[in-house]
């Protein structure tokens, strides 16, 4: 009986013991976030220079529905393309660039562009002067137009020198004459190349071009002597000489003038008082005036409105 009793206790032990076990919990993982965001408004990855494209960008949430977002804007090259906070896409030099839209500061969406060169555009180029001698400078403009023919005034323009030795230019297109030879300057803009412009650099002469004339008196007043108009060497200016052997009357306020008439300076060009009535005396002449302007040198009295003498540049 007693063992009986036993191998019972003992079946019933083992039953419960296979009744007992451990639960396991499993952790749910959380929601995958299925929203996003969608750049409209390229037709095509390649742009021209100088063009302005509207991107704008669709965020869906995750049941794939129309959302409001708070979007930003960049572009990861600046030079190529900038961007607004409104989308307003700018293209500026040639090259790549990534441009990203960013929705809650998370959910983002990106398109390359390539900037290339519009073969629609034209870039022109002129200059004050086309021959140099060394030491003179000229500047020179560039004109650019877009594919729609308008001027674009808000353009770098990049110089070129095809020989720096003879004729050097920097970036804001002034142009310095070094030596005699030639050189083209060339123009580039947004990929976009200008003709050739030649530049002549002639050998500084060595002797000063020049014009004289005789004093002869007028009204009855004395003048007489030499007067030379020159050009000043290695510059562009003149200078008006009145040799030792120069005299004239003595008169209030006489005054020198270069003039096309003898007897009159109506359209001429008033110089200074006059320096002295003999002797040798220098008088500068304005930029504007050249060697060949006026065809006599006056002696003229402002009050009595009266030529004391003149004499003819020849």
């Amino acid at each position: 009986m007693k063992k009986k009793s036993y191998f019972l206790y003992l079946l019933l032990a083992f039953g419960l013991s296979n009744c007992i076990g451990v639960d396991v919990i499993q952790e749910l993982e959380p929601a995958q976030d299925m929203s996003r965001l969608e750049i409209s408004g390229l037709t095509s990855g390649e742009l021209f220079t100088n063009q302005t494209v509207q991107l704008t960008a669709a965020f869906l949430d995750m049941l794939g529905n129309a959302a409001s977002a708070n979007l930003s804007w960049n572009s990861s090259n600046p030079v190529v393309a900038t961007i607004d906070g409104n989308g307003t896409l700018t293209t500026l030099g040639l090259g790549q660039t990534t441009i990203t839209a960013i929705a809650n500061q998370t959910v983002r969406d990106s398109v390359q562009i390539t900037v290339i060169a519009n073969p629609n555009a034209s870039l022109s180029i002129q200059a004050t002067k086309s021959a140099l001698i060394p030491g003179d400078t000229t500047q020179f403009i560039g004109i650019f137009r877009d594919s729609n023919g308008q001027i674009q005034n808000n353009v770098s323009i990049t110089w070129t020198s095809s020989n720096s030795a003879v004729l050097s230019i920097n970036q804001n297109g002034v142009a310095t004459a070094l030596i005699a030879g030639s050189a083209e300057v060339t123009a580039s803009a947004q990929g976009t190349n200008s003709n050739p412009f030649m530049v002549v650099v002639q050998a500084e002469p060595t002797t000063a071009a020049s014009r004289s004339g005789t004093f002869q008196g007028l009204n009855g007043y004395r003048a007489e002597g030499t007067a030379t108009l020159r050009e000043v060497l290695g510059s562009n200016n003149l200078s008006l000489e009145f040799a030792s052997n120069f005299r004239t009357s003595n008169g209030p306020g006489l005054f020198v003038y270069l003039s096309n008439s003898a007897t009159s300076v109506n359209g001429g060009v008033e110089l200074v008082a006059l320096k002295s009535t003999s002797g040798t005396q220098t008088y500068e002449i304005p930029n504007n005036v050249s060697l060949n302007s006026y065809n006599f040198v006056v002696i003229f009295c402002r009050p009595f409105r009266v030529s004391f003498g003149a004499a003819e540049l020849k």
